[in-house]
């Protein structure tokens, strides 16, 4: 396969997303059919190892808007964001449909607002990360 010639690997944790370590970083490639979205501070040096030897057609090439499922944009401080959003109003569509109504909105996000999860310390947290870090 291509990206195992290219020094890439698939993740342990999924198959579909696949990454090699370079000197001070690390480049990933998330696959999706035939669609790919690349993580890399030089990613036009992978599209251009795509297109030469290879001789894969690739087009959209360019700063990633859509990928299946999510969109991304950059905020004010230059950081990359991932959104749902598309996808969410193709789901209020059908719902629309379906039933002649929009759905009513209950909540704006699955997080509770103040909350921290990265500082969650409770016991299945625990032993979660401990059966990752060990496989």
């Amino acid at each position: 396969m291509v990206l195992n010639e290219l020094g890439f690997i698939p993740s342990k944790a999924e198959n579909d997303i696949w990454m090699r370590s370079r000197s001070n970083h690390y480049e990933y490639i998330a696959c999706y059919v035939d669609d790919l979205a690349i993580v890399s501070q030089n990613p036009q040096g992978i599209i251009d190892k795509f297109k030469n030897p290879y001789n894969f057609k690739l087009k959209g090439t360019g700063p990633i808007a859509y990928h299946p499922g999510a969109n991304f944009q950059r905020d004010q401080d230059g950081i990359l964001c991932i959104s749902p959003s598309k996808y969410i109003d193709r789901m209020i569509e059908l719902y629309l449909r379906l039933f002649g109504t929009k759905p009513k909105t209950i909540y704006s996000s699955a997080l509770e607002k103040g909350g921290h999860p990265e500082l969650d310390t409770s016991l299945n947290l625990i032993l979660k990360e401990s059966k990752c870090i060990n496989q």
